[in-house]
């Protein structure tokens, strides 16, 4: 699909990833929050700032996975 991000409507959403530069994970943010509990978020080598802490982070062959 190709679709403006911020105009999409995630909800139905279970899982969501995402590589993405650190500016438009904060942009993205609000509209992540506001997803069903225990949707899953993965993203790839940016976390999403000190407000918004990982659960867990991985090295996977030198890339860092935020969950």
């Amino acid at each position: 699909m190709n679709q403006d991000l911020f105009e999409t409507d995630l909800t139905p959403a279970t899982v969501i990833a995402m590589y993405l530069h650190p500016r438009m994970l904060l942009q993205l943010m609000p509209k992540l929050k506001r997803l069903r509990p225990g949707t899953r978020i993965v993203s790839h080598y940016y976390h999403m700032g000190e407000e918004w802490p990982p659960d867990e982070s991985k090295d996977i062959n030198s890339l860092m996975i935020y969950l």
